[in-house]
């Protein structure tokens, strides 16, 4: 889901990054459309959970083509 409100908000990402710390989010454009999924700070993920904030976003993906599909896919 790609943000476009994010009030101190928070994702843990575990399930796909495997980073057991609460990253920070936020709505800001990024610059690298290459990034990996734990450094794409304006994205929230399915399997991942939300410890702090607030926030809305458009869903981008669903299914097999999210990136927790990716990885069910391999």
């Amino acid at each position: 889901m790609r943000l476009i409100e994010a009030v101190r908000l928070k994702a843990e990402g575990a399930a796909l990054t495997g980073e057991s710390i609460p990253a920070e989010k936020q709505v800001k454009a990024l610059q690298d459309e290459k990034l990996p999924p734990g450094d794409r700070t304006n994205m929230v993920y399915n399997g991942t959970a939300i410890s702090c904030g607030r926030g809305t976003g458009v869903v981008v993906a669903m299914g097999m083509n999210t990136e927790l599909g990716k990885i069910a896919h391999i």
